[in-house]
């Protein structure tokens, strides 16, 4: 059975893989493809081993994120092989000049700030990096999370509600999904904090085989659970 919810419990221990993907669509039409995706939900059987499934609308006004949290690799090999076509069909007649960008497959690997407060964030940042391989990756993430910039001046202060760092299972790619307050909260550190001649800047620049990607901000989400 299905339940509508808002966002997902990014640190549930039974979720063993993450799938997440970015589609562009036409400007002004971000509701008419959430509406259309979660529409394909509700004619769906929901998967074994599916957790939840959100959209995001990004603030660009044309950018839809897609994130899923699955038990595992066998559980989406397993519904690849019988996905009906008309499920994402269906969203493609809806809002015709959806451009869709890949999906990449991500386990959630370390986490930081508050987690899953119990206060609902009003914005979610997802910042994202190619990394030349899974050291690199882990090794940036490690030392964000632990705190290597504590000596630093300019570290930024815990205004985040949470801090989830995933890696691509090639090791390829990060996926931070943040949580804040509101975007207020988040721009006020971009501007303050995370500028090229910081400490957490950088780390980030200094770092061999990683290169960052830049963040992207959404404010509106609907999903469902299994």
């Amino acid at each position: 059975m299905k339940h509508v919810h808002t966002l997902p419990e990014i640190t549930r221990p039974d979720a063993g893989l993450v799938l997440s993907s970015e589609w562009t669509v036409p400007a002004g039409r971000q509701t008419d493809a959430m509406d259309a995706a979660m529409t394909a939900w509700e004619h769906t059987p929901w998967p074994d081993g599916l957790l939840s499934y959100t959209v995001y609308a990004g603030t660009d006004g044309t950018t839809l994120l897609h994130y899923s949290q699955w038990t595992g690799e066998d559980a989406v090999d397993k519904f690849s092989a019988v996905d009906p076509p008309e499920r994402v069909r269906g969203i493609l007649d809806a809002v015709p000049g959806i451009e869709r960008h890949g999906v990449t497959r991500y386990r959630l690997h370390r986490s930081g700030g508050r987690h899953d407060p119990a206060e609902p964030p009003g914005a979610i940042v997802v910042v994202g990096f190619e990394t030349e391989d899974r050291a690199a990756a882990t090794g940036l993430v490690d030392q964000l999370v632990d705190g290597r910039l504590d000596e630093a001046p300019d570290t930024p202060a815990t205004t985040d509600l949470g801090v989830h760092f995933h890696v691509a299972l090639d090791g390829h790619r990060i996926l931070n999904y943040t949580q804040w307050p509101d975007e207020q909260a988040h721009q006020q550190v971009v501007d303050n904090l995370l500028q090229d001649n910081g400490a957490v800047m950088g780390l980030i620049n200094s770092s061999a085989g990683v290169r960052p990607l830049g963040f992207k901000r959404y404010l509106r989400w609907r999903g469902v659970t299994g």
